[in-house]
């Protein structure tokens, strides 16, 4: 992937997110669509949307099946990334039931816990996200060195 394609990805990216939110923020108000109440742990004066992680997911969403299209079906395999993004809807379909449904912070933590847990199991650590990092900074490399 060089440079272009995670530029293209980071617009694509923010334009998504900001459309969603300001989708978001206009449902919200014109549904009267309650926001987080007061709790301990939060503590904005007024109540705050509490469906933001709809526009992460959607951006998410929207980059990989543009780079899916753009790419093949090959970028879906490549560095186990189908994997990575059903963990990562898995687990924000978690935070989307407890923003629906208010599950408790143990059952949540549960629940990522055993999310994270079957990543591991199924061989996506840490260091699958380092190599794909350092697969972008070899073609930068490469690149530099054609010039």
């Amino acid at each position: 992937m060089e440079w272009i394609d995670l530029l293209i990805a980071g617009v694509v990216g923010l334009a998504t997110s900001i459309s969603l939110i300001t989708i978001i923020l206009y449902a919200t108000r014109r549904f009267g669509m309650p926001g987080r109440e007061i709790e301990s742990h939060h503590t904005h004066k007024v109540p705050i949307p509490r469906f933001g992680g709809v526009a992460l997911a959607g951006s998410l969403a929207v980059v990989f099946l543009l780079f899916t299209f753009l790419l093949g079906k090959d970028f879906w395999i490549q560095n186990q990334r189908g994997m990575i993004i059903v963990f990562t809807f898995a687990m924000f379909f978690l935070g989307l039931y407890d923003d629906l449904f208010v599950l408790g912070a143990r059952r949540k933590l549960f629940g990522q816990l055993v999310i994270a847990s079957l990543t591991y199991l199924y061989g996506i650590g840490p260091e699958a996200y380092i190599e794909a990092f350092l697969q972008i900074l070899q073609g930068e490399r490469q690149m530099g060195d054609e010039e």
